[in-house]
């Protein structure tokens, strides 16, 4: 691998920087490797990512959150949960003990809503749902793809629950800002499909959080 070549010989001696960024050099192999399929190789250079950061931080830096965040969502694509929970958890917690409210711990609450509404725990998603839902809406724009992310599985979900009046009012509001165009959802159409809402979620779902 072209990028592990030139940049290995400078992992004893990088400078802090200079080793962050070799450790997301590894995360983005690992999202390459996912984009061409090979989600055995994406595992491996995430777990790469994790140990290395890991090894120049602490493994309770805030630096591996993504690493593990996303070896969480490849374990949660394999329907892996016990692995996915593991690492997701690993992530979320060590964010809010950094305090921050920012992008990466309203990703970290959808994940974990995520994965419980995989595992059709739909109660407990809706728990992580909402926060990443309520955070979205303090710090980040309608038009941002994190925010949408945030609205789509908090609808997602409330459609699970059968709490339809709430989730189609709530998705109604926003779905001028969603980038895909889809009949069902016209303005000649005030009362949604909840079908076909579903259908056009789990659509643009596909698109995995990945840091």
């Amino acid at each position: 691998n072209m990028a592990e070549e030139v940049l290995l010989p400078k992992a004893d001696s990088c400078t802090s920087n200079e080793c962050e960024m070799l450790g997301k050099v590894y995360n983005n192999l690992g999202f390459a490797y996912d984009a061409l399929g090979n989600q055995e190789k994406r595992i491996e250079y995430l777990q790469k990512a994790y140990d290395f950061l890991a090894s120049i931080s602490s493994p309770e830096s805030p630096v591996v959150t993504a690493p593990l965040n996303n070896l969480g969502n490849a374990f949660l694509h394999q329907e892996d949960f016990e692995k996915a929970k593991n690492y997701l958890s690993q992530s979320l917690s060590i964010r809010e003990r950094d305090g921050k409210q920012n992008m990466d711990l309203v990703l970290s609450y959808h994940n974990m809503g995520r994965l419980f509404y995989q595992m059709e725990k739909y109660e407990v998603a809706q728990e992580y749902y909402q926060k990443a839902w309520q955070l979205a809406q303090e710090i980040l724009a309608p038009h941002q793809g994190v925010y949408l992310r945030a609205l789509i599985g908090y609808v997602q979900n409330c459609l699970e629950l059968k709490k339809e009046d709430q989730c189609l009012q709530l998705f109604q509001l926003y779905e001028p800002y969603l980038p895909i165009e889809n009949d069902s959802f016209s303005d000649q159409s005030p009362i949604f499909n909840p079908e076909a809402i579903q259908e056009y979620l789990q659509y643009f779902d596909t698109y995995a959080d990945y840091e």
